[in-house]
């Protein structure tokens, strides 16, 4: 069983990220560390894809600091889709997301956070 959490490199991501590797290491448990990528007409999407990489180094770096055992998914596609599969093709017992910024003007989870703690097969954790 492991631990997958869901991040996207902002300073929320951190957060989120911090946490999940807390519960992991409680749990004596490994962390599944995904980073979604979108490509972008008129980007540089190569430097999308290095940037992503060099997060997710970053990431596992931190883990393992921590004794923690993770490895890192570079994915791209639709984010609570990925989220659900990668979780379920690696037999997650938890994942862990963040809210929306958008969403705590309002108080509600955002639209993503919501799907995945609808349709998860596994508990869902919810970080503000």
């Amino acid at each position: 069983m492991s631990i997958l959490v869901a991040t996207d490199g902002t300073p929320q991501g951190e957060k989120i990220v911090r946490f999940a590797i807390d519960l992991a290491k409680c749990r004596k448990t490994a962390l599944i560390v995904l980073h979604i990528i979108r490509s972008k007409r008129g980007v540089d999407n190569e430097k999308i894809i290095k940037d992503g990489m060099l997060l997710l180094e970053k990431i596992k770096d931190v883990a393992t600091s921590y004794g923690v055992t993770a490895t890192t998914m570079l994915e791209s596609g639709v984010v609570y889709e990925m989220i659900l599969d990668k979780a379920r093709e690696n037999n997650a017992e938890v994942i862990v997301v963040g809210t929306s910024g958008k969403s705590q003007e309002t108080q509600t989870v955002g639209s993503t956070s919501d799907y995945i703690v609808h349709n998860a097969r596994c508990t869902v954790v919810l970080v503000k």
